[in-house]
């Protein structure tokens, strides 16, 4: 039996649509299929568990995305999370080098939501660090944007 063969079709304008997943000399029809954005698709941060504790780091495109901020707030919404360029300096936290937020707690919380067991990773010698999460960019005000980080 020959292995079914499929390639990628992008239909033109008037062009009559082709069943999904037909068979050899047949085109994959994605005139219905979402595009997964670099961001969608990406994941948003890593939680890193180091001897001094454990760090969240932005991930180059959503720190790209918030416009490489020096500083920013998170917010915590049902089960996602908001990151957004720092508005308030009370809530403010320090974007380090390679994009690091430093904060146990917060990374402790991130690693919750988003199921990372360090304990049971160290146990089955996976690494210590995990990244995590998708995130979409969304209007917060008329002049902010944050990203909407969820875990599932």
């Amino acid at each position: 039996m020959q292995t079914p063969k499929f390639r990628l079709y992008y239909p033109k304008q008037g062009e009559r649509e082709v069943p999904i997943m037909e068979t050899t000399n047949k085109y994959l029809d994605l005139s219905g299929a979402i595009s997964l954005s670099k961001s969608v698709a990406a994941k948003a941060i890593t939680i890193v568990n180091t001897k001094q504790g454990v760090r969240t780091r932005l991930s180059s495109q959503l720190w790209k995305d918030l416009g490489k901020p020096e500083q920013v707030e998170v917010f915590l919404l049902g089960d996602k999370v908001v990151i957004t360029e720092a508005q308030n300096p009370d809530n403010a936290l320090p974007v380090g080098d390679k994009r690091y937020i430093y904060g146990t707690g917060l990374a402790k919380k991130l690693a919750e939501l988003a199921g990372v067991d360090f304990k049971a990773r160290k146990s089955n010698g996976e690494p210590m660090s995990a990244p995590v999460g998708s995130y979409k960019m969304q209007p917060i005000t008329e002049e902010l944007n944050g990203a909407v980080i969820s875990f599932s």
